[in-house]
């Protein structure tokens, strides 16, 4: 049917239980409904990528429900497409997802207890936005965080959101603005951030804070790209960053660069690896990235030095049931001591499912820091990528870790509630420059899960988690997997802070 006149599209948007279905047409569940703001038409309808009168073509049909999907709303969206007399119509069919998220996050990590307590709404009023807040009480460091997010800005496509965040160690505030890359056919895209971190960072060791670090920090940067179309996708881009750092440290970068980009991908839908029985779109394929620039004394740096950076990501399906991929980035300045101001980071990740109910997902990680500022460290520990231990139990300017979790999902239901376990093994170690790494010096943590899930949540898991380390225990109950195994992948991010 590709070329047809498209002569029809019409929506069909279900609340978020139906009923029409068996078992939820039930007094709790209509009132849920009641509660609810439904996605508006308006929404669904600017995800598309096509309209009444243009050809009928199955990129941008495909494209369309992958945006919808993407936007974390709806239960299920899907387009059918139906011949009719003069051409095709499509039918649009969605399910929204119950909006309004209450956040919950209980845990004892070593000595720190710790509890979070927030709302959030994935779909506000009904128009697609983000909006929440939560607050954390803990005998270590009591914290508040506000956020929202804005997809469509104006129905156009551009995207904006706002953070604020405070620890009582320091207090951030992050903004961006932003013409995502929605669509094989995009014709450019940029990309605009803003944040500054004011307060004071510390620094651990094997549990014990050994230092602590006066912060003053405030990150500009943009970018902006042309997209070109083809069998590879490539496109041509601008960068700017500027960071500025005092108080403890005095530094200025400003830096100005190009860098070309490559893409090719080709999707697929899986159900049970990071959520519980909701479709999930991945991606196999491969990506490169390369630029060059320098830091300029014009545009306020402390000296005139290059910049390189690259970046290539590669992703191949196992078979039909798995997906393993792996990323790498590097970027770095030449200055006085050879190389400056840099990062490398690579992380392999993926899953298998030897049976529909099960599957194994892992993410292993590498990252180290090339002579940065102290204050720009790795953090390891029970609530970054090592279960069983304290937070902030290490910090270095290198880090590795590894995660493999055995996810188990069941048929079991108690009333649209899915049961499901995991058993996981972490392990992770930071270290500095000048240390090297060893064996012996890598910290193991293991332990086992409940997982609660259903279709109809904004975050499709809860999970409570039991893990042990060396000497501590970790109890947590909280929302989302604790690593994403079922990924997309797009353009290599162009930042050199982020």
């Amino acid at each position: 049917m590709r070329g047809l006149p498209i002569v029809a599209i019409d929506i069909d948007a279900a609340e978020v239980f139906d009923p029409r279905r068996p078992g939820e047409n039930l007094f709790l569940f209509n009132w849920v409904n009641a509660l609810h703001i439904r996605t508006r038409e308006s929404v669904i309808r600017r995800e598309f990528l096509f309209a009444v009168g243009e050809p009928f073509d199955p990129l941008r049909c495909d494209e369309s429900e992958r945006n919808l999907r993407g936007l974390g709303i709806f239960q299920d969206a899907r387009i059918e497409v139906q011949a009719v007399e003069g051409g095709v119509r499509l039918l649009v069919l969605t399910s929204d997802r119950w909006s309004m998220r209450l956040v919950t996050d209980l845990s004892k990590e070593g000595d720190i207890y710790r509890v979070r307590l927030g709302l959030e709404n994935i779909n506000f009023l009904g128009r697609g936005g983000l909006f929440g807040g939560n607050v954390v009480a803990s005998n270590d460091v009591d914290a508040a965080q506000i956020f929202f997010a804005e997809r469509r800005l104006f129905g156009s496509r551009w995207q904006t959101g706002y953070g604020y965040g405070s620890d009582g160690l320091v207090v951030v505030n992050d903004a961006n603005l932003g013409r995502p890359y929605f669509s094989e056919l995009v014709h450019w895209t940029s990309d605009l951030n803003y944040r500054t971190v004011r307060g004071e960072r510390r620094v651990f060791y094997d549990d014990a804070m050994v230092d602590s670090l006066d912060l003053d920090e405030t990150v500009a940067e943009a970018f902006g790209a042309g997209h070109a179309h083809g069998p590879t996708r490539t496109r041509f881009g601008l960068l700017y960053s500027q960071r500025g750092l005092n108080r403890a440290i005095e530094a200025q970068q400003s830096a100005l660069g190009v860098c070309w980009g490559a893409l090719q991908r080709r999707y697929r839908q899986v159900q049970n690896v990071d959520r519980y029985s909701t479709s999930e779109d991945i991606s196999a394929g491969w990506s490169v990235q390369v630029g060059l620039g320098a830091d300029l004394e014009a545009l306020g740096a402390d000296a005139n030095r290059p910049l390189w950076r690259a970046d290539a990501t590669i992703a191949t399906f196992l078979g039909e049931h798995g997906l393993v991929g792996l990323q790498v980035r590097h970027h770095a300045f030449a200055g006085d001591q050879a190389v400056e101001n840099g990062r490398v980071q690579s992380v392999l990740y993926g899953f298998w499912q030897p049976i529909a109910a099960q599957t194994l997902c892992w993410n292993v990680g590498f990252s180290a820091l090339l002579r940065e500022p102290e204050s720009m460290r790795f953090v390891l520990g029970g609530d970054n990528s090592l279960r069983g231990y304290p937070a902030r139990f290490d910090t270095g300017t290198r880090v590795f870790h590894a995660n493999l979790e055995h996810r188990l999902f069941t048929p079991v239901r108690v009333a649209f509630l899915g049961l499901g376990a995991a058993l996981f093994v972490d392990a992770g170690q930071a270290w500095e420059a000048n240390e090297p790494f060893t064996l012996g010096g890598t910290h193991v943590g293991g332990g086992a899960g409940i997982r609660i899930g259903n279709r109809k949540s904004g975050t499709s898991i809860f999970r409570i988690d039991f893990a042990f380390g060396r000497n501590s225990y970790e109890v947590s109950l909280s929302s989302g997997s604790f690593f994403g195994a079922a990924r997309d992948f797009e353009f290599p991010d162009p930042s050199l802070i982020r």
